[in-house]
């Protein structure tokens, strides 16, 4: 069952499939990238153990806390590649006035990492990153460019979950990342990201609010 969240506490954003042609300056901008069950089953996607995936709620839930958001369902044959779609997007914020420090990208298990590639891509210190069970349980299984990463960045996983790790070893070998990092107890191992929990929400929202 979805959670209940609390009313907002700023007028509601909207949701956008990509980059409005003359976006608000003055808003807070959030991409959202979903994980890659979306990428397999599309919007209704419902994991065997985690249950549905609630892609609308979640993206709808970000726009009521006040921010515009960007979120568009992925085809089944995104690579990493697609990371510089979202650099792309950034900054064509950038250059509609946007400040780097009103952006923050939202990127759950895949998602998450593709966000962290598009933080090595742009390398860009201002731009946020909040990565939710997104980085990998070895620390031998990063990948080279993570080093190129740079941004501010917040990882938030659940203790429960058995399929990912800390960000941390990431963001040490990162020398323009300043990161912090949230253990959950929600105890829905991967699925705590299925919905749009006040768990792993309202640091997200305070992280991007800063």
């Amino acid at each position: 069952m979805i959670a209940v969240l609390a009313a907002p506490v700023a007028l509601a954003g909207a949701v956008h499939s990509d980059v409005p042609s003359a976006p608000d300056a003055k808003a807070r901008w959030v991409v959202y990238l979903h994980g890659r069950i979306a990428e397999m089953q599309g919007r209704k996607a419902v994991h065997p153990e985690f249950g549905p995936f609630a892609f609308d709620a979640i993206v709808k839930a970000l726009a009521d806390r006040g921010f515009e958001v960007v979120a568009e369902l992925r085809p089944e044959t995104t690579t990493f590649e697609y990371s510089s779609r979202v650099v792309r997007q950034i900054r064509q914020l950038e250059q509609a006035g946007v400040p780097a420090s009103s952006i923050t990208v939202v990127g759950f298990s895949k998602g998450g990492s593709l966000a962290r590639r598009a933080a090595a891509e742009l390398a860009d210190p201002e731009v946020a990153y909040a990565i939710l069970a997104g980085c990998p349980r070895k620390t031998e299984n990063f990948e080279p460019w993570v080093a190129k990463m740079a941004g501010r960045m917040l990882s938030l996983y659940d203790q429960s979950d058995e399929m990912v790790g800390s960000c941390k070893p990431g963001f040490e070998k990162a020398p323009a990342v300043k990161g912090s990092e949230t253990v959950l107890s929600v105890g829905k191992r991967h699925g705590t990201f299925f919905e749009p929990r006040r768990e792993w929400l309202d640091p997200v929202v305070a992280f991007a609010t800063r």
